[in-house]
């Protein structure tokens, strides 16, 4: 009788799978099962198998049996291996490192699942003439495209057009996944869709408990045939979807989207794309002032494009203001050190008057308020803008623009007039003059020309190599080698090592490669060259004492 053998992963950052034999009482299992395997000093180790029946490795090597089967049925279906294969390819991590990150732990699988039978949904309200066109004109775009970008501002009344694209989802038995940047926006989605969609909506971020998420994961795997909608932030791409129909990305342009510790380091809005490819579906990317690298994409013809203004109403757009910091300063006005006299007068009337002002000295402090309440808010002042615009970031006034925009797309919202000051030592600034006119296409005209011209994103792809240490002359001796080795891969522009803005951890030196790929490069090979580097850097364990390294893609 001949042997049986399997591929396994564990939650560690291995560069190969492992192999064990599989006893004759346990050839059953199933690919995406656990099995608990031993390792050396006679630990033992939760597995996932990825890979069933194949060969006996050559030469005498001594392959140990599986201990046991955790599952009856698969607890990650096929179609999520495919994806996490990808992930570890295209971001140059291991499969092991998404087990350790992505599976939720303590999941045991019933054998009988609830199932809901789909009932046709009758939806109420009716679409404005501007809501109609919009969603004829996207689903115009999907009869020939996979991704739509969607540019339009909250208070147009889209999720009254998602309900309709949602909805067309459904009726064909198609699961569908509505993207957001942060845990709190999800309420709002739940707000408005529970009274259509009731029990087939679900939940899925950070802020659940596990017990919850790990719920949501085990629904999914059990739904069999029922389309179900997932709300839920960027992890939520990882779940165990069987017919998925449609992903739709709010603010698509937001960096919270960057997954950056732990690993997989992925981005969710590329990951999106690519996992809607692997399904067959449909992206909606919306934002009010979309992303430099998806529009780069429309005007290459690989995405379509559509606008919905803002609705008919009483909704009015905010007044600006722009404050000259010097001129002011120069005049004496400033009765305060950050704020000016006309400033300052607005708060001390929206104080007698009981309504609501925001002062934002800082970035963190515009996404903080993203969930706040505008509707009695008639002054926001912002003081930060200079520092944005000067961060030493190659995206730093697509940011700033993306940031104000967001913002003023708040103010919509409010029910009075709202004034919008903005406080800059370069108040004749051509950004600000954009920002002021809310003319996104000037801004992506001129930004596109400057990218071009330094050959930055989306005209190549990042790769960062990081490194980090504690003993920092051992540090920059490892990365000069590193990266005198990567330079004999001349397709490419790789950088001397560089100390970078941010250092998240005190107590480590950190350094970075920064690696521009033309479009035209061929992907694996490079990537295969990196990932091989790696292996023979830190395979010179004296020269590597110490040291981590990984690679940040798409930055």
């Amino acid at each position: 009788m001949g042997e049986f053998f399997i591929e396994v992963i564990i939650p560690a950052p291995l560069e190969e799978n492992l192999i064990y034999r599989l006893p004759e009482a346990l050839k059953g299992v199933e690919i995406g099962c656990r099995v608990t395997v031993p390792l050396k000093k006679n630990r033992i180790c939760i597995a996932l198998v990825v890979k069933k029946d194949i060969e006996k490795p050559l030469g005498e090597i001594f392959i140990r049996d599986i201990l046991n089967v955790m599952d009856e049925k698969p607890v990650i279906c096929r179609q999520q291996l495919f994806f996490w294969e990808w992930i570890a390819s295209y971001y140059l991590c291991t499969l092991g490192e998404l087990f350790h990150t992505l599976f939720p732990k303590g999941i045991f699988l019933e054998k009988k699942s609830k199932k809901l039978s789909w009932e046709t949904v009758k939806l109420s309200g009716t679409l404005t003439v501007l809501q109609q066109e919009a969603l004829e004109n996207i689903r115009e775009v999907f009869t020939g495209k996979e991704v739509c970008l969607f540019q339009t501002l909250s208070f147009t009344g889209k999720k009254q057009i998602y309900l309709q694209l949602i909805h067309a989802a459904l009726e064909k038995k198609q699961q569908v996944l509505i993207l957001v940047p942060e845990p709190v926006i999800t309420k709002p989605y739940l707000e408005e869709f529970k009274n259509a969609f009731g029990e087939y909506i679900l939940t899925f971020h950070s802020r659940n408990t596990i017990r919850h998420r790990t719920l949501v994961w085990k629904t999914l795997l059990l739904a069999n045939g029922t389309p179900y909608i997932v709300v839920g932030t960027k992890a939520a791409l990882f779940l165990p979807f069987e017919h998925l129909g449609l992903i739709i990305i709010e603010n698509e342009h937001d960096q919270r989207y960057k997954q950056h510790e732990p690993a997989p380091r992925y981005h969710a809005r590329s990951a999106a794309i690519v996992l809607a490819q692997q399904h067959k579906a449909k992206v909606l990317l919306v934002s009010p002032a979309p992303s430099l690298d998806s529009y780069y994409n429309v005007l290459n013809g690989r995405y379509g494009f559509v606008t919905l203004p803002a609705r008919e109403g009483n909704f009015c757009p905010p007044e600006f203001i722009v404050i000259d910091i010097k001129e002011e300063r120069r005049k004496k006005k400033m009765r305060h050190s950050e704020l000016s006299a006309l400033l300052t007068e607005r708060i001390e009337k929206a104080r007698i008057s009981g309504v609501d002002y925001i002062l934002l000295k800082s970035r963190k402090e515009i996404e903080k308020i993203q969930s706040t309440d505008f509707r009695r808010v008639n002054t926001v002042g912002i003081l930060c803008i200079d520092t944005l615009m000067q961060s030493a970031d190659f995206r730093a006034h697509e940011n700033t623009f993306q940031v104000v925009e967001s913002l003023i797309e708040k103010a919509f919202g409010s029910e009075q007039p709202c004034t919008v000051v903005i406080q800059s030592n370069q108040a004749n600034h051509p950004l600000i003059e954009m920002i002021v006119r809310n003319d996104y296409p000037a801004m992506a005209k001129l930004q596109l020309y400057e990218r071009k011209i330094f050959s930055w994103p989306p005209y190549c792809r990042l790769i960062t190599v990081v490194l980090r240490g504690r003993n920092q002359e051992r540090l920059h001796i490892f990365a000069k080698e590193y990266a005198n080795r990567l330079k004999s891969y001349s397709s490419v522009d790789i950088s001397d090592p560089v100390v970078p803005i941010f250092l998240p951890y005190p107590t480590l030196f950190m350094l970075h490669i920064i690696i521009k790929v033309q479009n035209a490069e061929p992907a694996f090979p490079f990537r295969l060259f990196l990932k091989n580097t790696r292996r023979e850097m830190l395979g010179d364990t004296k020269l590597s004492k110490g040291i981590l390294v990984y690679h940040d893609v798409d930055l």
